[in-house]
């Protein structure tokens, strides 16, 4: 379930991504955590999507999700698929994060 296109349309909530650690005050730092360690394993579109997203969150890409695709040399929806893969394995380590840091 992706919640990218609201986070487009209404700016960088990325509380939204971080839906495992709700009883925790968000914090950026997470996702960019959790985006860093995910990296080594994501495909080399995933890890341009991820510096996409990363760039819309601290508002320093201002590039819309067709113009990334077409930097890309990808469709539209196989970047729309992208965001959604990217932001499953945030949300995965995320709310693992979470869950480890709440049995402390």
């Amino acid at each position: 379930m992706s919640h990218f296109n609201e986070l487009l349309e209404f700016g960088p909530n990325w509380e939204t991504i971080a839906e495992g650690s709700r009883d925790e005050p968000f914090d950026a730092r997470l996702i960019i955590d959790a985006g860093n360690a995910e990296r080594p394993f994501l495909s080399k579109h995933q890890a341009a999507a991820l510096d996409w997203m990363f760039g819309r969150m601290n508002e320093t890409d201002t590039r819309s999700l067709v113009q990334f695709a077409d930097d890309q040399g990808i469709s539209k929806g196989y970047a729309s698929k992208l965001q959604d893969q990217v932001i499953r394995k945030l949300q995965r380590r995320v709310t693992a994060k979470a869950e480890e840091h709440s049995k402390k």
